[in-house]
C-alpha cells in the first residue's frame, strides 16, 4: 500500500466517522425532542385536570 492510498483511506475513514457522528447527534436530538413533547403533553394534561377540578 502506498502512502497516497493510505492517506486516501484515512480521509475516507474520517469522513465516515463524521457522518456517523452527525447521524448519532441527529438521532439523539430527535429522541430529546420526543421526550420534551411527551413531558409537555403530560404537563398540559395535569394543568387541564387541575383547572377542571377547581370548578
Amino acid at each position: 500500500i502506498t502512502l497516497d492510498e493510505d492517506h486516501h483511506n484515512l480521509l475516507q475513514l474520517q469522513e465516515e466517522s463524521y457522518r456517523r457522528m452527525e447521524q448519532q447527534h441527529a438521532d439523539e436530538r430527535r429522541q430529546l425532542e420526543r421526550n420534551i413533547e411527551d413531558r409537555l403533553r403530560k404537563l398540559n394534561e395535569q394543568v387541564f385536570f387541575f383547572i377542571n377540578c377547581k370548578y
